[in-house]
């Protein structure tokens, strides 16, 4: 007969099987929790905001813009990551009777214009064509990166637009107009181009509501400041400036944002109703079947704000085997570069040294033009008979320079020193013959010539530059020495 198995072994092989199961249960946990995590919706943050109004009568457009600007960076979108587009500078406006200032609210404590507004788009750039480039990438390969709107499929983007609008289009500068079909098809080219992830659109203008009638592209929030048939209205008018400072739907849109901190939990239902009827007088709008999560599961700082997600664990969470591994197989010497090397960019040596029998044949010039200075001091009775050239005068066309005989050519009737004795010679061909035989001293530009040695900051500088030699030779003609001189 089998002897019986003692009772507490039963009962801890029955805790050790329950231990291991609840830590295979906490460890898978975590681990979904992980990937979780790092499914998250978005990864960046960015904003487009857009005055589309000029004008000293449109103050309040700017100050709308201006005040969203200094929400969202308050909230934590960097200056990188917002393009600003003004469409006038009220604030150094000669009707502002405070220069370099804008406020938004009539106890004149607060200037939106700031000292760290960085405008991206200004004045007359402020145009449709602009706009659109901007949404859709299709910009010149000149464009600074703080003109371009750098985002990806992983980015959430606020777009906000304030000016004077109608049924189905908004003014551009009262000079062109967008329509809602334009803006419609540039949304659908950001989709396309996988330029966004999740897209909040946002106009305060009149029958605003319109605007947003024709979007067919998935995950776009659109909301309006009053709907088809209605004027969207300003607010809190100021005496001192002459105008109203604000519009009604912006104004109560800011004062709900003063009260949203990174950490908030405050969701997208609650900005549908801050302006009611009642306040704003026309009917705000809003629009969300292209968008795939439900508004009251969407944060405000998922399109105001630029909010990191980080959760903190006192676990540790075992990461795939496979990456290790695949880490220790690479090779080490992909880690080796070559040592970098500074690139010779002005041929500074061959500017300065030239070939050596070159330098001979300057030195046996030099002493040809010392005999023919010395013979025009015993011919200077026939000085008179000697064109123009030969005594000095217009020897900017052709001929030696005047650093070569003293500042003066006295009567040099040597055929080498003044071509004037050679009609049937061109100038071309007694050029291309001087270049072949090496002689430095040759005309640089029409009406200038350069002596042996220039002088002067602007010699160093064109020294520098590879446009002139020493000894005064034009940098193409210096290379023409070095092919044809042996």
């Amino acid at each position: 007969m089998a002897a019986p198995v003692p009772t507490a072994c039963w009962v801890c092989a029955a805790a050790a099987l329950l231990l291991g199961c609840c830590g295979a249960a906490v460890a898978s946990g975590v681990q979904d929790q992980a990937e979780q995590f790092f499914r998250s919706g978005h990864t960046n943050n960015w904003a487009v905001l857009v005055c589309t109004s000029r004008f000293w009568f449109n103050y309040r457009h700017v100050a709308n813009t201006l005040s969203v600007y200094r929400s969202v960076k308050r909230l934590g979108i960097p200056d990188s990551h917002i393009v600003l587009m003004l469409a006038d500078d009220m604030a150094c406006n000669p009707r502002n009777p405070k220069p370099a200032t804008v406020f938004s609210h009539k106890n004149m404590e607060l200037n939106v214009y700031g000292d760290d507004v960085e405008v991206d788009y200004r004045s007359y750039e402020v145009t449709v064509e602009n706009f659109l480039r901007v949404l859709t990438g299709r910009i010149p390969p000149s464009t600074p990166r703080s003109k371009r709107l750098l985002s990806d499929d992983r980015s959430n983007i606020l777009i906000y637009m304030t000016g004077h609008g109608g049924n189905g289009f908004l003014k551009f500068q009262d000079s062109e107009e967008i329509t809602n079909v334009e803006l419609a098809d540039a949304f659908e080219q950001m989709w396309q181009k996988r330029r966004y992830n999740e897209l909040l659109f946002i106009i305060d203008t009149c029958q605003g509501a319109s605007m947003y009638e024709r979007f067919y592209s998935p995950n776009i929030m659109a909301l309006a400041s009053s709907q088809v048939g209605e004027d969207s209205l300003s607010h809190q008018p100021d005496l001192g400036i002459g105008v109203h400072l604000m519009d009604r739907y912006t104004f109560y849109v800011l004062e709900f944002l003063e009260e949203i901190h990174p950490a908030s939990q405050t969701n997208m239902n609650d900005l549908f109703q801050v302006c009611p009827k009642s306040l704003c007088v026309s009917t705000p709008g809003h629009r969300t079947d292209l968008f795939q999560r439900d508004p009251q599961n969407v944060l405000i700082t998922d399109f105001f704000g630029s909010v990191r997600k980080v959760e903190i664990t006192t676990e540790t969470v075992s990461l795939d085997s496979d990456l290790a591994g695949f880490e220790s197989k690479l090779p080490k010497d992909e880690l080796a570069t070559e040592p970098l090397k500074y690139a010779e960019q002005l041929p500074v040596a061959q500017i300065i040294h030239q070939p050596e029998r070159g330098v001979r044949r300057c030195k046996k010039l030099c002493r040809h033009q010392g005999q023919c200075r010395r013979k025009g001091r015993r011919s200077s009775r026939r000085r008179s008979r000697d064109p123009p050239a030969a005594r000095g005068e217009g020897h900017g066309e052709a001929g030696c320079p005047p650093a070569a005989h003293g500042g003066r050519m006295r009567g040099c009737r040597d055929s080498t020193c003044s071509p004037w004795r050679t009609p049937r010679r061109s100038r071309w061909r007694h050029l291309k013959e001087a270049v072949a035989c090496g002689k430095p001293t040759l005309e640089q530009v029409p009406g200038r010539t350069g002596g042996p040695v220039e002088r002067g900051a602007h010699a160093r500088a064109g020294l520098l530059a590879g446009l002139v030699t020493p000894w005064g030779i034009p940098r193409w003609s210096s290379l023409l020495l070095k092919v044809c001189t042996p």
